[in-house]
């Protein structure tokens, strides 16, 4: 069991003392089997300042009539606003449109098939007593893990992603929040690209980039399915990958920024050289071996230059292993397992993102 901690995420409870207007929008695209699930998650959670925005992206399915008959028979006009988009636009513009109604000085995104814990968004909303504090994520739990082996790498690759989720924050910032549960305050909002993959990303990086903290809060936790078939997952884990991918390109002028601090200069450069540098020198080591093994016509520097790039790549991995997750050799060997399959992931999103016009609209996986 990984111990985490962090001072800035020791908050253990709502104490009563904030007042701020939240607005909750939730994008909604054929939901109909979690949207009033989704809406009772909000209300049950006992924040008394807030505001439910669902914007109905084009939905085929029942979405819209459930929501319009709960609002209509518990009389919740009040609290909740049902928007629509007469035709499917995809999750950018829909948080886009959603925002133009909202009220609340604290923007809450969350997705309609997540599930919200205890305590969340009181939990959330009180980092930002912090004037420093721009935008907070929460942590993202998958109710069926240990169903697949599919589910099974979930778990690990998730584990790992927290531990480096906190480890940026307790040290500035995150540049990857996690779509599930978003908070930022409202006038850090601007309105998203109509091709953005991965708004989560996008957002916290727009946050960072303003001058404010993006942190992620472990104690919060999102409960949510992960695909339990392997092929499922593939397409997650690539379509979220190219999302990254493509963030972190709009935003490389943080790069070695010095006026970021140590996010400028330590943590996005990390970051970059995983998600955009790593995979070409993976891929060149697969080419390269059997060349390396078979070939007397290789120079002893690009020998040398071979196995030095996987060493690199190997030590990373080693690092965090090492000096931030203290765990065994059983777990070692799971993260260095995570890794390589997130490089693979990272590769095919690379050359998805170069050779074919990215499609913004989310499919369900399942």
């Amino acid at each position: 069991m990984l111990k985490m901690s962090c001072r800035r995420n020791t908050i253990t409870g709502y104490n009563g003392n904030l007042n701020l207007l939240v607005s909750v929008i939730v994008p909604a695209y054929n939901e109909e089997k979690n949207i009033v699930r989704k809406i009772e998650n909000l209300l049950q959670q006992g924040y008394p300042f807030m505001e439910v925005i669902v914007v109905n992206d084009g939905s085929t399915d029942k979405t819209a009539n459930l929501v319009q008959s709960f609002i209509e028979k518990n009389s919740l006009q009040h609290k909740i606003k049902f928007l629509s988009l007469s035709k499917r636009e995809g999750k950018p513009l829909a948080i886009n449109y959603g925002f133009r109604y909202c009220k609340g000085e604290i923007i809450i995104i969350s997705d309609a098939d997540t599930i919200l814990g205890e305590n969340a968004l009181q939990r959330i909303v009180q980092h930002f007593q912090d004037g420093k504090v721009g935008g907070v994520t929460g942590k993202l739990s998958m109710i069926n893990y240990g169903e697949s082996f599919s589910t099974d790498l979930e778990e690990n690759y998730r584990n790992i992603f927290d531990i480096l989720r906190l480890g940026e924050s307790c040290m500035d910032s995150t540049p990857i929040f996690n779509g599930a549960l978003i908070a930022l305050r409202r006038q850090l909002f601007s309105p998203l690209r109509s091709d953005t993959i991965a708004d989560d990303t996008e957002i916290a990086l727009r946050v960072r980039e303003k001058g404010y903290k993006a942190i992620f809060d472990y104690a919060t936790t999102v409960y949510t399915f992960t695909p339990k078939h392997f092929i499922s997952r593939i397409k997650q884990k690539v379509r979220r990958a190219e999302g990254i991918i493509q963030s972190f390109i709009r935003h490389k002028d943080i790069l070695f920024r010095s006026v970021y601090g140590k996010y400028g200069l330590i943590i996005f450069p990390c970051e970059f050289f995983m998600f955009l540098v790593s995979p070409f020198l993976f891929l060149l080591i697969i080419f390269l071996f059997p060349f390396v093994l078979q070939s007397r016509s290789l120079s002893t520097t690009q020998i040398l230059f071979v196995f030095g790039t996987g060493l690199v790549i190997l030590g990373l991995t080693l690092f965090i292993q090492k000096y931030l997750l203290k765990c065994s050799l059983n777990n070692l060997i799971k993260i260095i397992a995570t890794f390589l399959e997130h490089q693979i992931f990272l590769i095919f999103a690379l050359f998805s993102l170069l050779f074919r016009k990215g499609n913004v609209k989310w499919e369900r996986t399942n």
